[in-house]
């Protein structure tokens, strides 16, 4: 059983993970379990604000090597825009009704991404910003 960890890290270091690690999660298998997919839109959402908040603690407290560029800054922003983006599109994609009062519950309190371009800034029709 010790070569299962070696062999592991050979193939990891084979074939390199391609995508984001914010949306790792995001795989169209899991959309035949809305569950499943709900969940890893959560750890989607999670991951992305902890990298917000990570990008933001960098920028304002200088770190150990010196303080953050304004590239890296910029490129966690397109991450986790991305991110958000592709969240919100795989959660469009889950279909059917809850089974069960408990999946009614965690459907209706996953986090969703605003989108500006939709219109009232991702806001249902007829709700100030106020309400």
């Amino acid at each position: 059983m010790p070569v299962i960890g070696w062999f592991t890290r050979l193939v990891e270091r084979l074939l390199p993970d391609r995508g984001s690690p914010l949306t790792r999660g995001l795989d169209p298998a899991a959309l035949a379990t809305p569950v499943v997919a709900i969940e890893a839109v959560r750890r989607t959402v999670a991951n992305s604000i902890e990298l917000a908040c990570k990008s933001i603690g960098a920028a304002l407290v200088p770190a150990i090597d010196g303080p953050v560029g304004p590239a890296k800054s910029a490129g966690s922003v397109t991450e986790i825009g991305d991110a958000l983006r592709k969240a919100q599109d795989f959660i469009s994609k889950v279909s059917g009704p809850p089974e069960t009062e408990d999946e009614q519950r965690r459907r209706a309190s996953t986090p969703r991404p605003r989108d500006p371009a939709r219109g009232n800034g991702g806001r249902a029709a007829g709700h100030r910003a106020g309400d």
